[in-house]
This record gives structure tokens, C-alpha cells and sequence, in this order.
């Protein structure tokens, strides 16, 4: 058992940072037998200790087994040169498409996106992937060149929907939109020609609907989520319906809301029930309303719910209660939603005693 207590060893040495005892239990192991997974934390621990020619020769006979390669090269990515990197792509003989999109990975872990856009968009140039343009846009944007990063947008823009899996294709145009800080008239027109391109795919228009949903354009994920698709799967039938009760909570249709979710129980779960105590509470549903906040408690929104309704009933104790009870969750440090909702609240209540 001798190699695999000094192979132990070298691993609890490593965890420990401590190098050059780990280079002396994997060369003893070495001596013995040859091994893999002892040469190649063997050439990861000469890289820290910068002995790279030792390294080079440690990992010189994995380079042809696919695993080994690629944990390499992921090593090779958090050096501190860049030549290490090129020596090692010059040894493992990779394409020059993969050389680029290694490099674009190196600039991303030593915080340099301006260069990992720049790799990247000389990628495209070689193979023309949607997935490697995409890429370079949202670079771009992280680095702050937005200019840049829009003259690539365009180029994406243009690129034809693939016939398949287009809700992929669309997730990449979504992302690389979000990235180019387009004005609201201007984002519209772009998340128009998105949601052409991707036709009537699902999960296309749903991906749309979330986009707008997070950047206040309510109405526009409403407008294309009021025509429900038929035959759709069971799953996507229910994410569909949490988006438009979404867009109609947001646009302040609230009776539609309810409708729809009370029409799609299968969702059922806490997000579903404070939606469901909103759209109720809204339309004037008190005890559905009442019901459903007590449900997902503590919840700012949902205590929100529960003390107006006990408000409006007179029953004050109970209204007091609800406070309470977000009090002692407070006190326990549980995870609260909407939070700061509830405590804006009570200060407008606050305010309003005073007055």
C-alpha cells in the first residue's frame, strides 16, 4: 500500500501549498510505477514551484488522452506568462480556432476582458459560430468598448436562426443585448426583430417575454404571450403561465392574472402562491388572498397581504400578530423575501399614525 499512502500524502501536501513535499512523495511513487493521475499532479506542482521545463516533461505523456489534456490546459489558463500557455498549445498541437479561444479564456481569469474580446472575435473570424460572436459582444461590453461591441452586435443580428435548437440561438442574442446598454426604444426594436427571427419556437418568445419582464417592458411580454401556443408540453404550459400572470400583475391586470392561475395549479409553489395572493388581494378576494400570503410567511410580501386584509376586517390583534412573527424571523436571521418591502410599509404606517 506504500503508493498509495505517498500518493495521499502528495495530494494533503498540495491541499497544503506545500510543493516541494509533494514533488518528493509523486517522484517516489515514479520510481516505482509509472501513473497518470501521480505525473499529472506531479507536473501541477513543479508549475507552482515555476520549474517548467520538469513540468513540461511530467505532462509530455498525457498530451494524448483527451482527459488529461484538457485538465492541462485548464491548469495552464491560471499561469502567470501567456508563453506558458503558447508553449503548451504549440506541444498539444491545437487549431488555431482553439488556440484563440484558449487565450480568450486566459484573459478572462487574469481579468483582462479587452483582450479576451479581442481573441474572441478573431476566433469568428476563422469559424463563423454564433456562439463565439455572441461571446465577443458580451466581452466587449464587460470591458467597457460598447461601440465595439454594437458594430459586432449588428453582425450577429444578421446571422440566419439555425434549425437547431433555436431557443439556444436566441438565449446568446438576448445576453449579448443585455450587454450593449441600448436605450429603451432602441432595445425594443432589437428584442422585436429577436422574436421574428425566432418565429413561433417557445422557447424563443418565453425567453423574450423573461428579457422584458426584467427590464420593465411588462407590456411587451404580455403582447406576446397573450397568444398561447397549442400542444404545448405540460412544463413549458406552466412556464408560459407564470410569465403572463407575471406581465398582468405588472401591468396591473389583475383579474386576468388570477385567472390564469388559478387555471395552472400545477405550478404550486411559493412563488406561485404569492402571485396568486396579489392577483386575489387586487381583486378584491380577500380570504383567497388572506389564505395564500399566510402560506409562504415570512414573506414580505405576502405579510404585506395579511395585515391589510386583517386591517380591513377590524381585527387588529391578528394584523399585529403578522408583524410579530416577521419580527422573530428577523431575529432568527431566516431568509426573507421582499423584506425591504415590508419595512417600507410599516413606516408609511408609521408616518400615517404620526400625521
Amino acid at each position: 500500500d506504500e503508493p498509495r499512502i505517498l500518493f495521499d500524502l502528495g495530494r494533503c501536501a498540495i491541499a497544503q501549498g506545500n510543493y516541494e513535499q509533494a514533488v518528493k512523495h509523486f517522484e517516489d511513487i515514479l520510481l516505482e510505477e509509472d501513473n497518470e493521475e501521480t505525473r499529472f499532479l506531479l507536473g501541477m506542482s513543479y508549475g507552482e514551484l515555476q520549474m517548467y521545463e520538469r513540468m513540461d516533461d511530467a505532462f509530455l505523456g498525457l498530451l494524448d488522452k483527451p482527459e488529461y489534456r484538457d485538465r492541462i490546459l485548464e491548469y495552464m489558463m491560471y499561469q502567470d506568462s501567456p508563453e506558458i500557455l503558447l508553449d503548451y498549445l504549440d506541444q498539444a498541437d491545437f487549431t488555431e480556432f482553439d488556440r484563440l479561444l484558449a487565450f480568450s479564456q486566459y484573459w478572462l481569469n487574469h481579468n483582462s476582458p479587452l483582450d479576451a474580446a479581442e481573441a474572441m472575435e478573431e476566433a469568428w473570424t476563422l469559424e463563423h459560430d454564433p456562439e463565439v460572436l455572441a461571446s465577443a459582444v458580451v466581452l466587449y461590453g464587460q470591458a467597457g468598448d460598447i461601440r465595439h461591441g454594437r458594430r459586432l452586435f449588428l453582425a450577429l443580428m444578421d446571422v440566419e436562426k439555425p434549425e437547431t435548437d433555436p431557443g439556444h440561438f436566441t438565449a446568446l442574442q438576448l445576453e449579448a443585448l443585455e450587454e450593449m446598454q441600448y436605450a429603451d426604444r432602441t432595445c425594443r426594436k432589437y428584442l422585436e426583430a429577436i422574436l421574428r427571427k425566432g418565429g413561433d419556437d417557445p422557447d424563443s418568445t418565453m425567453q423574450c417575454a423573461q428579457f422584458c419582464l426584467n427590464h420593465d417592458m411588462a407590456d411587451v411580454a404580455y403582447k406576446i404571450l397573450s397568444r398561447n401556443p397549442e400542444n404545448m408540453p405540460l412544463t413549458r404550459s406552466l412556464e408560459w403561465c407564470r410569465l403572463l400572470s407575471l406581465a398582468c400583475l405588472q401591468i396591473e391586470h389583475y383579474q386576468e392574472a388570477y385567472h390564469c392561475l388559478k387555471a395552472h395549479q400545477g405550478l404550486k409553489d411559493r412563488m406561485y402562491r404569492k402571485n396568486l395572493a396579489i392577483a386575489s388581494y387586487c381583486t378584491g378576494r380577500s380570504r383567497e388572498a388572506l389564505h395564500e400570503s399566510l402560506a409562504i410567511l415570512p414573506d414580505g410580501i405576502g405579510a404585506i397581504i395579511a395585515f391589510l386584509v386583517y386591517d380591513e376586517r377590524g381585527e387588529q390583534d391578528k394584523a399585529t400578530e403578522v408583524i410579530r412573527q416577521m419580527q422573530k424571523a428577523l431575529a432568527k436571521k431566516e431568509p426573507i423575501e421582499d423584506i425591504s418591502n415590508f419595512i417600507g410599509f410599516l413606516e408609511e404606517i408609521a408616518e400615517k399614525t404620526a400625521a
